[in-house]
């Protein structure tokens, strides 16, 4: 397990909570959660996961604040917590200059503060997105062309 160096387990329908120990795999570069049935908190224990360069987390039914100690994730370049009903501010990613961030901060009364993602997400499912080629095609290359329209589905809802 301390080799282990990506864990990819999306679209499973996982339940229960994320447990605290993952934060022992400190030389995972890759954590891809996406599209399960997680609830519960984000342990503050992923905060010791240095070299994670992949977080995908959308599309779960996490709940609870977005913990400020991940901003110690410093080699970040895609972090994604759509769909999810996380709370709080990925505003201190801005200055890291990720390649993707997708969240729930879109809308009137958006769920997470987030000036720098590159696709925003509501409650309705429904935000603006841009650089479509550069972005999502590559996430989910099932979407053959651009949505015609300036809004996009955001592509998992918690179900």
């Amino acid at each position: 397990v301390e080799s282990l160096v990506s864990l990819d387990i999306y679209l499973n329908w996982l339940t229960g909570t994320i447990p605290s120990e993952i934060g022992q795999l400190t030389n995972l570069e890759s954590l891809t959660l996406f599209m399960n049935k997680l609830s519960g908190t984000l342990p503050l224990e992923m905060s010791n996961m240095v070299v994670l360069r992949t977080l995908m987390m959308n599309g779960n039914a996490l709940s609870g604040s977005f913990p400020s100690s991940f901003s110690n994730l410093e080699l970040l370049d895609w972090l994604t917590f759509a769909n999810t009903s996380l709370t709080g501010d990925l505003n201190t990613f801005c200055d890291m200059q990720l390649s993707l961030i997708i969240s729930d901060c879109y809308g009137d009364n958006p769920e997470i503060a987030c000036d720098c993602c590159q696709i925003c997400c509501s409650d309705l499912i429904e935000g603006p997105i841009d650089n479509w080629e550069l972005f999502a095609q590559p996430i989910i290359p099932f979407v053959q062309r651009r949505p015609a329209v300036d809004t996009w589905k955001c592509f998992f809802g918690n179900q």
